[in-house]
């Protein structure tokens, strides 16, 4: 490509400069009339989960945000939980179609969350779906292996979400 690495010291390690040449694209008239933006933004999809009651234990609150936007424009009751152990108050509270889990939160990660859901079942398995932003192999396997229906990808795909949520909805029905 024409360009240059040098290996730079530093009094604590290394520094590395890359240097690629490249030329910045600007569209003509002709193409900015043209592209669309259309696929880039998710269209989210239309349903109705009235009477769905979603447990969402999750830390980060622009990730909270964005679900109960998304819960709520479908209708669906949210009750959130930013770590473990409010996690475990709210299911030992209440009862949900369905629990959202963080993997990774604070006080008790969502893998002993769900552990603990397991042993304490009220006569019916409790729909819970991890949800992650990086599911590594063992973490699937360990999560599988604790009893979890299956998994969420962070950032929530609004199909994805809904296809979970309408399954655990029709199952109620």
């Amino acid at each position: 490509m024409g360009g240059d690495i040098k290996l730079v010291n530093a009094a604590h390690g290394a520094h590395f400069n890359l240097e690629i040449p490249a030329q910045t694209w600007q569209p003509s008239e002709v193409e900015s009339n043209t592209v669309s933006n259309e696929g880039d933004v998710q269209a989210v999809p239309e349903w109705d989960g009235a009477n769905l009651r979603v447990l969402l234990a999750e830390d980060n609150e622009l990730n909270i945000l964005y679900a109960k936007a998304l819960m709520e424009q479908w209708n669906v009751r949210v009750d959130v939980a930013k770590d473990g152990l409010e996690a475990l108050q709210h299911f030992e509270n209440a009862e949900y179609d369905v629990v959202l889990l963080d993997v990774q939160m604070p006080n008790m990660d969502g893998l002993e969350v769900l552990g603990r859901i397991r042993r304490k079942d009220r006569g019916r398995e409790q729909r819970v779906y991890m949800v992650t932003a990086f599911a590594d192999e063992q973490t699937r396997v360990e999560a599988a292996r604790a009893g979890a229906n299956g998994f969420v990808a962070k950032p929530f795909d609004p199909s994805e979400l809904k296809g979970v949520l309408a399954s655990v909805g029709a199952e109620a029905i």
